[in-house]
This record gives structure tokens, C-alpha cells and sequence, in this order.
């Protein structure tokens, strides 16, 4: 049986370690790319990208997402290219008719991005059957 002095002596060193668990992980850090597409219809009422804005951030690597999106067609979709060399995951979301669509995208732990390096986030609508009805593409450089 552990008497009180002992308990006292656990409590203390699971609180020291439960708080040097959460300073860590706040330090893991991961840039993402916030992307909103605003989606409308064209004449024909084909779905057309009628704006789009793209801003990087830094957040938790625990909220960053760790892999590309699996949402079957039809879908709003994007991705971001890193100094024309590393592909990030793909993020998408169901397309369900004109609005905001709202995607944020990563990149894979081992690619560095620095203040100053070239960013471009390309956003897709595709149909149904897959088909993508329009893109558009946006040139950032990685500031935060």
C-alpha cells in the first residue's frame, strides 16, 4: 500500500509529464494552405469557379491534414505544388451546388517550406462521371 507521501510524489510527476507532453506538442508546427473556392453556374448551368482565395498559415501538426481526400465525384477538389517539385495531399470536398467551398491542404512531414518559397494551389470542380468542368490556379509566395 503506498502511503500519502508517495501518492503526492506520483501525482506530481504525471502532472510534470502530461505538462511537458502538451508544450511539445504545441511546438509541432505545420504549414497548411487554406483554400475557399466560390462556386457558381454559367449559362448552360455548368458549375464554374467564380473566385478563389488562398492563404497560408501555420497550425498545430495535429489539425494538419496527414493525407489526400477520398470524397467521390462529384467534388471540389485541390492541391498546391511546392517550388515546382513536391506535390502536397490532395483536399476535397462533395460539390452539392453553387457556394463557398472551404479546403485546406498539406504537405507530407518531410517537405520544408521556407519564407519566400513559390506556392501554387490549383482548384478543380469535377462531375460525376469524373470530368473536371473547370480549374483555376493561384501563384502564392509562403509568407506568414
Amino acid at each position: 500500500m503506498k502511503t500519502g507521501g508517495q501518492l503526492v510524489a506520483i501525482s506530481l510527476v504525471l502532472v510534470m509529464v502530461a505538462l511537458a507532453g502538451t508544450c511539445c506538442i504545441d511546438r509541432l508546427r505545420a504549414p497548411v494552405i487554406q483554400v475557399k473556392v466560390e462556386v457558381g453556374l454559367d449559362e448552360k448551368g455548368v458549375a464554374t469557379i467564380t473566385g478563389m482565395n488562398v492563404t497560408p498559415e501555420v497550425v498545430n501538426a495535429l489539425r494538419a491534414p496527414k493525407a489526400s481526400s477520398t470524397v467521390p465525384f462529384p467534388c471540389v477538389s485541390a492541391f498546391a505544388i511546392h517550388n515546382f517539385r513536391e506535390i502536397g495531399y490532395w483536399g476535397a470536398v462533395a460539390y452539392t451546388g453553387p457556394g463557398s467551398y472551404e479546403l485546406t491542404l498539406a504537405f507530407p512531414p518531410q517537405v520544408e517550406i521556407n519564407e519566400g518559397d513559390m506556392i501554387l494551389v490549383e482548384a478543380r470542380i469535377t462531375d460525376e462521371s469524373g470530368k473536371v468542368v473547370d480549374r483555376e490556379i493561384r501563384r502564392i509566395e509562403w509568407k506568414v
